[in-house]
């Protein structure tokens, strides 16, 4: 039989759809489109991270004045980041920044502000600030945290590097 004109059994066609099927699967894909990238530049260090659904930005710090604990949480979206919730670790921060209401819930006073939306971060900390950010996915156990932070710009991007927004 000549090579052009051989036809493959039905097992063989079944076979062969099914290794297509595999070796698609494998092949890396892109973000979804409920992703985004948030790309963090620290200095001349650029960083990249895939954000799923339902990520979280956490901002952690010492309070410049009081020296006390305050983490801000962003939930992040393809515009930006919208600021969710802040969590004091003295009931006085809370009345230092003007609000009027406060839960008490393990061990931090939880202030959920009127929701902002902010298409970049632009963050500089004091030697004495201790700053972190961190990234949460519920999807994801694995989370990127970058500590000690001094200044920082952070971003929401397209996967392919390109600005959403």
């Amino acid at each position: 039989m000549a090579a052009g004109n051989h036809r493959p059994s039905f097992g063989q066609a079944i076979g062969n759809a099914v290794f297509s099927l595999l070796a698609l699967l494998a092949t890396a894909l892109p973000a979804s489109a409920g992703q985004h990238c948030v790309l963090v530049k620290n200095g001349e260090q650029i960083f990249k991270h895939i954000a799923a659904p339902d990520t979280q930005l956490r901002v952690s710090f010492n309070h410049s004045m009081y020296g006390s604990a305050v983490e801000e949480i962003f939930q992040v979206q393809g515009d930006g980041f919208r600021l969710i919730q802040l969590r004091y670790s003295e009931r006085r921060l809370v009345d230092f920044y003007g609000y009027e209401s406060a839960k008490f819930v393990g061990g931090a006073w939880i202030v959920t502000p009127q929701q902002r939306l902010f298409p970049a971060l632009d963050l500089h900390a004091s030697p004495e600030a201790s700053m972190t950010i961190a990234l949460i996915s519920p999807l994801d156990p694995k989370r990127f945290v970058i500590q000690n932070i001094k200044a920082l710009r952070i971003r929401v991007v397209s996967c392919n590097g390109t600005r959403r927004g």
